[in-house]
């Protein structure tokens, strides 16, 4: 499944070191912004931009189609 990580350089809830290592495990696309913990509030461009981003890269397959399992969906079904 993709995934996308927005690291807060200025996070002091969870270290910028810290979503690093956790975005890396997860095999996330890794994006990095100057702001805090709640940088949806203090950035919300940047969250929208990221957001807009992740959705424009992933390939759609219908629910019930047959490439459905090959997109992660056994059966069809997320």
């Amino acid at each position: 499944m993709p995934s996308w990580y927005l690291v807060t350089t200025e996070d002091r809830m969870i270290p910028p070191p810290a979503q690093r290592i956790m975005a890396k495990r997860a095999g996330a696309t890794t994006i990095e912004e100057k702001g805090s913990h709640a940088i949806y509030m203090s950035q919300p461009k940047a969250v929208a931009a990221l957001i807009a981003r992740a959705a424009t890269s992933v390939k759609v397959v219908a629910v019930g189609s047959a490439g459905a399992e090959e997109a992660g969906m056994p059966g069809g079904h997320a």
